[in-house]
């Protein structure tokens, strides 16, 4: 069946200027942060259920955050302004 655990997964504020916390109640997780242009520009794995992610340095546009779960991964679409 469909992974349920989109649900949990918060992403705020989106749109955001300086930077965003992804949390995911009940599990560790990993990120990774892409550009529009598909290239990778930040990855990190959690032992927290809470990931901060500064952004100033990257310039304003749409960017699609993946997280992975265990096996499962969730995108989500992240715009800095």
């Amino acid at each position: 069946g469909a992974f349920k655990g989109s649900a949990a997964l918060l992403v705020s504020p989106n749109p955001t200027q300086t930077n965003v916390t992804i949390e995911y109640q009940g599990a560790f997780f990993n990120y990774t942060l892409y550009n529009t242009l598909g290239q990778l520009i930040a990855t990190d794995k959690t032992n927290l259920e809470k990931a901060v992610i500064s952004l100033n340095e990257y310039a304003k546009g749409i960017y699609l955050i993946e997280v992975e779960i265990g096996t499962d991964k969730i995108r989500k679409k992240l715009i800095i302004e």
